[in-house]
């Protein structure tokens, strides 16, 4: 009989009840096996500070404020939550490159608890090339582009660089268009880029844009390189005279 493998996607619940207000809890989980002396190791901890601290959780949430600062200006910036199910966020006009402390309070209609535990975040930078590409192997319907790797002590931007978006239109009143994503790997020096289908005898700009790990990790089009396309003999609307 041959062997196999199961693959287990249930997943199993369990509700601490009579917690005390306001302090922290640590949570792990063990597997136990039949027979004596069954249970495994514990999982990681989990670190959870309880909210209802001197005010009613039971009566129902309705809201969530997101509280945060940064060191060089302590005074508190607030965000309402007013979805009472919601899980998460986005906060706005943040300051790239500065660290922020976040922390989460929720509101019933007995009032509002106590802050969940503070977690630092630094807000990324988001990454570009310190030098433009450069353009070669011109024809009639086709460029070549050309770029030095991402590196930190030259080029801005918060690591890890994952990949890189070439990117070319015509002129500056149409919609860039994007190519294949290169990958980023740190021994490779140098990436090229063949744009195919281009219109003969065109002005074209082109651009790669590089990409860091993470939530809206694609940075800005900048660097922009122009390049006219040959003119083609057989192009439409063309016709050579020869005397």
């Amino acid at each position: 009989m041959q062997g196999g493998s199961v693959s287990v996607t249930a997943s199993l619940r369990f509700t601490f009840i009579d917690l005390d207000s306001g302090v922290n809890y640590s949570f792990s989980v063990a597997t136990v096996r039949e027979g004596n002396g069954g249970e495994g190791p514990k999982s990681p901890s989990l670190d959870v500070k309880i909210f209802c601290a001197g005010i009613r959780c039971r009566s129902g949430v309705i809201k969530f404020t997101v509280y945060y600062y940064y060191s060089s200006s302590p005074e508190k910036i607030t965000e309402d939550v007013m979805d009472p199910t919601a899980n998460s966020t986005i906060l706005y006009n943040l300051t790239a490159g500065v660290s922020y402390t976040f922390f989460v309070t929720l509101s019933t209609s007995g009032g509002e608890s106590e802050g969940s535990n503070e977690v630092d975040h630094l807000v990324p930078v988001q990454p570009s090339l310190a030098d433009p590409p450069s353009l070669t192997h011109v024809t009639c319907n086709s460029v070549t582009m050309i770029w030095g790797k991402w590196t930190q002590s030259k080029d801005p931007g918060t690591p890890p660089i994952v990949h890189y978006i070439p990117y070319h239109r015509v002129n500056a009143s149409f919609n860039w268009i994007s190519g294949d994503i290169d990958i980023h790997n740190e021994t490779i020096e140098e990436y090229q880029y063949t744009f195919h289908d281009l219109k003969a005898d065109s002005i074209y700009e082109f651009c790669v844009v590089v990409v860091r790990e993470g939530f809206g990790g694609e940075g800005d089009k900048n660097n922009i390189a122009k390049q006219s396309t040959a003119y083609c003999s057989d192009s439409p609307g063309k016709t050579d005279i020869f005397f």
